[in-house]
């Protein structure tokens, strides 16, 4: 289910219907990518940040939750390179340390990170499922992603409460 999830995010303007007989599992009429990510994480569209970022030859599209909204996991935070899903275990760990500065340990957000890369510097052919990519210049993507996650989230880190200024009256003598 969470595959078919993930492969419907490539692809948001068309209309999905997934039944177990009578059934109906997934029902998807098209729309926008922010759209379809609230509808398959249950989370109301407000609660996605949205940004597209670009500087040659790469683009990056981010609709993330910010983060006073986070999870226990990653099953909600999908990747994309030129419209294809890919579950590539070093580039989730490039992903992760991006979004490491803005939520430490609160938690992952959920959203999608689409990249857009130049053929020539993508290598889909890494593993027969095509699952897998290598790129050419990991170093360069992780610090233009961690400037598009700066422009996003406007350099906050953490979520935080508005608290009121500890007095010293209120110190443990």
């Amino acid at each position: 289910m969470e595959l078919v999830k993930g492969l419907m995010l490539c692809k948001p303007e068309l209309k999905y219907e997934l039944r177990s007989g009578e059934k109906t599992l997934i029902l998807w009429e098209g729309g926008s990518l922010k759209d379809l990510i609230s509808y398959i994480t249950g989370l109301p569209s407000e609660k996605f940040l949205e940004l597209y970022f670009e500087k040659n030859p790469y683009s990056f599209n981010l609709i993330l939750t910010d983060t006073s909204q986070t999870f226990s996991h990653t099953r909600y935070l999908y990747i994309l390179i030129n419209n294809r899903l890919v579950k590539d275990e070093k580039l989730n760990r490039i992903v992760l340390s991006a979004l490491k500065p803005f939520f430490g340990n609160l938690g992952f957000p959920a959203g999608v990170i689409s990249f857009y890369i130049p053929y020539h510097l993508v290598d889909v052919n890494v593993h027969p499922a095509k699952w897998e990519v290598r790129l050419k210049n990991e170093k360069e993507v992780f610090e233009i992603l961690l400037k598009a996650l700066e422009n996003l989230f406007r350099k906050k880190s953490f979520y935080f409460s508005e608290k009121k200024p500890f007095k010293d009256k209120d110190r443990i003598k």
